[in-house]
């Protein structure tokens, strides 16, 4: 494995989970190799060093130097690209010295081994990430936020908690699309996604359920409270205007847990019927 093609799969994964999990990866990989006592990885990021070690079974960064070159018992190799040295990866043997040549290092003929791994996991870590993720809206799809309600109900049941769903459905959106076609209803559904970055908190979930329809997650929101948010996202919404100068309005059912529903299927079916009781009665509003 070349330390150009270290880097770059390193780089190809992106954001901070994904280069906490891949750092992990590679420390468990290389520590259950023959010969090795421990592995730890020096990273360049910015203008400081981070070292990043396994203790007690999570991953530690520490702003610190790294270990020098040709210390007792240690093999190093560089990560880099364009020969800009970008961090080192520092494999310790459980023997007193390692030898001079990486080639006659125990566990190097397993770099094969290690390369072929990293790109399984880069590929799981993007295809998981697509199969995730709206590609119009950059929000959490479908199947996303179905996981995340069932997680939240578990929480909710362990620790006798609640929380809410809103159910948004745009109204007349099929309007939009026929008027003016499929790109204007695309800036649309994309204008409502960021709408919910600066409307609702950062522990609140946001997901595009339907082809016009959007699901919020609220941990410990009750159902006053969801109700509170589904008005200010009503008034959100209503500042975006269509090409003829008519305003952009919503239907907003509430679900909320455990009074509406004890599991992920009845608290959809309640906010699902709340939903609708607003359509029938002209939409712009918001019902539980």
């Amino acid at each position: 494995m070349s330390p150009d093609t270290a880097w770059i799969e390193l780089m190809a994964l992106g954001g901070d989970v994904a280069h906490r999990d891949f750092i992990e990866s590679f420390l468990i990989y290389w520590e259950s190799l023959p010969g090795v006592r421990g592995a730890s990885v020096f990273l360049v990021e910015g203008t400081e060093g981070a070292h990043y070690v396994r203790e007690s079974g999570k991953i530690v960064r520490r702003t610190a130097k790294s270990p020098p070159d040709g210390a007792p018992g240690v093999q190093a190799f560089r990560l880099g690209s364009e020969g800009e040295i970008r961090g080192t990866v520092y494999l310790t043997r459980a023997v007193e010295e390692a030898p001079r040549d990486p080639a006659a290092w125990e566990g190097a003929g397993s770099i094969e081994g290690f390369r072929v791994a990293l790109e399984n996991r880069a590929r799981f870590l993007t295809v998981q990430s697509e199969g995730r993720t709206d590609p119009l809206t950059g929000l959490a799809n479908f199947r996303a936020a179905e996981e995340t309600i069932t997680r939240e109900v578990a929480r909710a049941r362990r620790f006798d908690r609640t929380f809410s769903l809103l159910l948004i459905d745009l109204d007349q959106f099929k309007r939009i699309n026929d008027l003016w076609g499929h790109l204007e209803g695309d800036r649309v559904l994309k204008k409502v996604a960021k709408l919910f970055d600066r409307e609702v908190r950062s522990i609140d979930r946001a997901a595009k359920y339907g082809g016009d329809e959007f699901v919020l997650i609220l941990p410990g929101t009750s159902r006053d409270g969801a109700r509170v948010l589904g008005e200010r996202l009503l008034k959100a919404i209503a500042t975006h205007r269509l090409p003829d100068e008519t305003t952009l309005t919503a239907s907003i059912g509430i679900a909320t847990f455990p009074g509406d529903g004890n599991d992920r299927e009845s608290l959809f079916e309640s906010a699902d019927r709340a939903l609708y009781r607003v359509k029938r009665q002209g939409g712009s509003a918001v019902a539980a």
